[in-house]
């Protein structure tokens, strides 16, 4: 009895499954990419390493640098006092400097020169530096320029007006007339600038950060 032929071992059976196409296997189930994000391609591992970002370093390097710059001008400071208590037209001792300061002597020559002139000196200097640094942080937030000076407010335009008017209108003659006219002159040019830039479409803000309207939208990647 004659064994059967499998269908499979026909040459004409071989040929059509050689030519049949490869059945579609699906594809291994892979979460698909959040679009919502931005970000259409999937995040590489190396990009899930736990690290300090770039950002992140920078932004600390910032932060330490106004400690830094305050811890300083502080040490600067002081020396600056010291100096100004101990250096003047008349060879003061150290030594009489700090007995001036803490053991006053009025019958001591030396220690009336720091008692009446070199400490209402240092003083003045002291508040006037202020009052500059003050006016000049607030005219560097209005006008949103590390660069900004007196002269961009006018200040400096309108209190010269003011003392040649005082001269010439009122006949001022005295330092103590120039100065008062001169105040009120800076006061009246620095307003009138101010309001005039207020006007504008983003106002005038002691700040120096824009304003929320004008702040573009950022994505934060999930």
């Amino acid at each position: 009895m004659s064994r059967l032929a499998h269908p499979s071992e026909h040459p004409a059976a071989n040929l059509r499954a050689r030519n049949r196409p490869a059945p579609n296997r699906p594809a291994p189930n892979r979460p698909a990419p959040n679009e919502s994000d931005g970000f259409s391609a999937q995040r590489t591992p190396e990009s899930a390493l736990s690290g300090p970002k770039p950002e992140k370093l920078r932004r600390i390097g910032s932060g330490r640098r106004p400690a830094v710059g305050l811890l300083a001008a502080a040490v600067l400071l002081v020396l600056v006092i010291i100096a100004s208590l101990v250096v003047g037209a008349r060879d003061v001792p150290f030594g009489t400097v700090l007995d001036a300061l803490f053991r006053p002597d009025p019958a001591v020559t030396d220690q009336l020169v720091v008692l009446d002139l070199r400490i209402p000196r240092t003083v003045v200097g002291l508040l006037a530096g202020l009052a500059l640094g003050l006016a000049g942080a607030l005219m560097q937030g209005v006008t949103r320029n590390p660069l900004a000076d007196p002269g961009l407010l006018g200040v400096n335009a309108g209190a010269s007006l003011f003392v040649v008017a005082g001269i010439a209108v009122f006949g001022v003659t005295s330092a103590l007339g120039y100065v008062w006219f001169a105040f009120v002159g800076a006061a009246v040019a620095a307003s009138v600038v101010y309001i005039i830039g207020s006007l504008g479409r983003g106002g005038a803000t002691p700040s120096s950060s824009p304003s929320p309207a004008r702040r573009s939208p950022r994505r934060s990647p999930r």
